[in-house]
């Protein structure tokens, strides 16, 4: 009988020691985030507060150019392994212009899932519809997805989704639908290097564009960057096929 009473007891021993050991992962990923230089933004007014089965976190992004641009990502910590998610969060809208065609000033919504050596970031931003009777400027359905290396949160590859954009004011028009853009990267780099080019294999595609009544049906480009044998210079080789 009470080796049968031992059995429940270890087990629930075992689920608290592994909320304390994910308590304390998930509080040294948000300080390693942190931590992470770019020459475009500061980080700044950083938060953690621990709890037991969740952790909430916060920080601000601020450019670095005197732009104004300040936005604010706030986290909820699963401390659970056995959770979908590592993390939930939010991200505030930067733009004032914006504001008052956001619910809850909120620009994007995430979430980080763990994924073997991986983190997977899920980036589920807003709708923002500005049209009037001047015309149309509108986006839907914007996704973005990044996979970063656990160790060092550098990007292994980033893949960006587009449900439609529509732009059109007095005789300029630009309309575009269903848009995918992936890019995986030969090794993983740091944020600060994402708009650089780097070595890796790129797939740009959508349905349909109309820019001032040029219509394309269809579309699909793929790009390998890579270096030459003296591994100096850095090349691209394209292939891709368009239907009007």
């Amino acid at each position: 009988m009470k080796k049968l009473l031992i059995i429940p007891i270890i087990i629930f021993l075992c689920f608290i020691a592994q909320i304390f050991y994910m308590g304390h992962i998930n509080e040294s990923f948000f300080y390693n985030l942190t931590q992470t230089q770019n020459p475009y933004y500061e980080i700044k007014n950083i938060n953690f507060h621990k709890g037991f089965l969740n952790s909430k976190a916060d920080f601000t992004i601020e450019d670095k150019y005197n732009l104004g641009l300040i936005s604010k990502l706030d986290f909820k910590f699963n401390n659970n392994y056995f959770s979908k998610f590592i993390a939930q969060g939010k991200l505030s809208n930067p733009f004032k212009l914006l504001d008052d065609k956001l619910q809850n000033k909120e620009l994007a919504w995430f979430k980080i899932q763990s994924i073997q050596n991986d983190l997977n970031v899920s980036i589920q931003f807003q709708d923002i519809n500005l049209s009037n009777e001047g015309g149309n400027a509108l986006w839907e359905n914007v996704l973005t997805e990044i996979l970063l290396d656990k160790e060092d949160l550098k990007i292994k590859a980033i893949y960006s989704k587009i449900g439609q954009v529509d732009f059109s004011q007095f005789y300029a028009k630009f309309y575009l639908k269903n848009l995918d853009h992936q890019q995986k990267f030969e090794k993983p780099i740091s944020f600060s290097n994402l708009i650089q080019f780097n070595e890796s294999v790129e797939e740009f595609k959508f349905d349909f564009c109309e820019i001032n009544n040029h219509t394309i049906s269809s579309f699909y480009n793929k790009n390998i960057i890579y270096f030459d044998d003296d591994n100096q210079t850095l090349k691209m080789h394209s292939q891709g096929k368009a239907n009007n």
